[in-house]
């Protein structure tokens, strides 16, 4: 029985994503874990956690790294050609491996959409990005990172929060006062007394309490609503940046991904209104779910196995 696999990863930042396909078997194995952004850790400790949760993988499931025929590494924070040629040179000095690509994971999540077609993604999870290819080239708007950029994403809606409560820490002698401060304050135990520790010490997940607020808003919190019009609107300008910036030759299909907006929630619902209104002769939105580790196996698909996708 021929059990020869390929590997596709999906490194958000928050989440890893695993699938090991069996291209002559119709088999499968996923396995999702909680991770560490790359940019958070650094090369050395994302290379050295990744290999080792894949190895881990592939000894439970009674497989070797001999069998595996391509591997492909989606990566938040992989755009930067120095750092995807490392992590690849790591895996290759550790498991002899020759049959890798490093991607980024909007790279991916495009691939994953669109394969060799045009069209875009507005990514929006712990991150945000708009990735898209027309003219057989790649584009990309946004995506500096959580310190400079990120706008409108979970990392960015937590920091504003935070921003928020030590401004009402300042004003109320270390008490917070709006209801969705106190929310924030009960759910992740932070107060006046551990913030410092628990925000700069901890590693504490900020992207984390964009979720919070988003239910809060579903539920009818004002404070929660006009913050996230307000993280919306910078969305939206980085699309506008995008449009004037590329010269879009014509309508192009545009898919939503990324926690914060393959759901229906209130933040994905200002997003969409927000596109359909001011971008009507631009974009066409495609609502679908498709995940940054599917684009990665399937490029290891393509580019290891010479499959035809559909």
């Amino acid at each position: 029985m021929n059990k020869t696999f390929i590997i596709g990863v999906d490194s958000g930042g928050s989440k890893i994503r695993i699938k090991i396909l069996f291209p002559h078997l119709s088999k499968v194995i996923t396995k999702t874990v909680t991770s560490f952004h790359l940019n958070a850790v650094g090369l050395r400790f994302f290379s050295e956690f990744l290999l080792t949760l894949l190895s881990s993988l592939l000894r439970k499931n009674k497989l070797k790294w001999n069998q595996c025929k391509g591997l492909c590494i989606a990566v938040a924070g992989g755009s930067n050609v120095r750092v995807r040629n490392e992590i690849k040179n790591n895996f290759r000095k550790r498991i002899k491996l020759n049959n890798i690509i490093v991607i980024s994971d909007a790279e991916a999540t495009l691939f994953a959409a669109f394969r060799e077609n045009d069209g875009a993604v507005l990514i929006c999870g712990t991150g945000s990005i708009i990735y898209s290819k027309f003219g057989n080239k790649i584009y990309r708007v946004g995506g500096w990172g959580r310190i400079i950029g990120d706008n409108g994403s979970g990392f960015e809606i937590g920091k504003t929060v935070l921003q928020n409560l030590t401004t009402e820490y300042d004003l109320y002698n270390g008490i917070a006062k709006s209801n969705y401060l106190i929310e924030v304050e009960r759910k992740f135990k932070i107060n006046s007394e551990n913030f410092i520790e628990k925000i700069y010490q901890r590693n504490f997940n900020i992207a984390k309490i964009a979720k919070l607020v988003i239910n809060l808003a579903d539920n009818g919190n004002k404070n929660c609503k006009d913050l996230l019009r307000w993280e919306a609107d910078k969305l939206i300008q980085q699309l506008k940046i995008f449009v004037k910036s590329k010269n879009i030759p014509k309508k192009m299909n545009l898919m939503l991904s990324g926690g914060l907006l393959e759901n229906d929630n209130y933040y994905s619902k200002l997003v969409k209104e927000q596109i359909k209104k001011k971008f009507k002769d631009k974009f066409t939105l495609i609502e679908k779910k498709l995940l940054p580790v599917e684009g990665a196996v399937n490029l290891a698909l393509k580019e290891f196995f010479n499959k035809n996708i559909n």
